[in-house]
């Protein structure tokens, strides 16, 4: 009788198998886009470097990675990870954002020197100095500029938060 049960085993997983097969070359293009997808990632050097990370830093606790991945904060995180990134890219779309962050983000030594000159060589500010700075066309556009932010920004949150 025993025998007869790891025939009958043998037999069904064989058919499973062939089914599986079956299913495998009904699909071979879907694999075929795998492999080419993971050969360009490995040629990157972006599977070596999973592989690396999941070595280093993974835990080997599978359980641990079951509830971890399957838990209600990792879900809510990766929600709004995507809300987010769908969101930046949106604004990066517009040809005048990425022009406007381009500006900012290669004239940042400049805004770091600003920072930090103003700290350096504080002085008492008086309504008269606030007046005075207030008269040079670049303070008086930047703080245009920072006005308009502000506007718009309290119009938003005023019209979409709850």
């Amino acid at each position: 009788m025993v025998e007869d049960s790891k025939e009958k085993t043998g037999t069904d997983n064989s058919k499973e198998l062939e089914k599986l097969i079956g299913e495998i070359g009904e699909n071979a293009e879907i694999f075929h886009s795998f492999l080419n997808m993971a050969k360009r990632l490995k040629d990157a050097g972006i599977i070596d470097f999973m592989d690396s990370i999941s070595k280093d830093y993974m835990p080997t606790d599978i359980e641990f990675l079951g509830k971890f991945f399957t838990s209600r904060e990792f879900t809510t995180s990766v929600i709004k990870g995507g809300n987010t990134a769908t969101a930046l890219l949106y604004m990066l779309l517009s040809e005048r954002n990425t022009d406007l962050i381009r500006l900012l983000l290669y004239n940042s030594e400049g805004f770091s020197d600003a920072v930090v000159d103003g700290v350096r060589n504080s002085r008492k500010m008086t309504f008269l100095t606030l007046y005075s700075m207030m008269k040079d066309p670049d303070v008086s556009a930047g703080m245009t500029a920072m006005f308009n932010i502000l506007k718009v920004f309290g119009r938003i949150v005023n019209e979409k938060m709850p």
